[in-house]
């Protein structure tokens, strides 16, 4: 706003011829020197702009890298788990067996039980 005011000022002065030469020649610099130091903040801004763009990208990276890695580590581990012989898990590792007929039986209770405890449902 100051600027402005002064510049409003100064272009009065010159429409009425009151400036001297000396004084023409300094506000030519002053805005060729205005003019400069937008174009530099802009070109910092850009930089800066870039600058926090390959920080983020270089981030993205190194979290990928440290990802892959735990997979890696984690396979290594699983690996080294299993059974030496064979190289691989059991044929009925991890499979589910259904109860037989038998096992069924015996987990039902037994006529004494119901005797011991009366009224018991079981």
């Amino acid at each position: 706003m100051r600027q402005r005011r002064a510049r409003c000022r100064i272009a009065r002065r010159l429409l009425r011829g009151r400036w001297p030469q000396g004084q023409i020649a300094r506000l030519a610099e002053l805005e060729s020197e205005e003019a400069i130091a937008q174009r530099e903040m802009a070109t910092g801004r850009l930089k800066e702009t870039q600058r926090l763009q390959y920080e983020r990208e270089l981030a993205d990276l190194r979290a990928r890298n440290e990802a892959q890695q735990y997979d890696t580590e984690v396979a290594e581990r699983l690996r080294r788990r299993r059974p030496a012989t064979t190289g691989r898990l059991p044929d009925d590792a991890g499979r589910r067996t259904t109860p037989t007929a038998s096992s069924r039986v015996s987990r039902l209770p037994r006529e004494s039980e119901d005797a011991v405890t009366p009224g018991v449902r079981y």
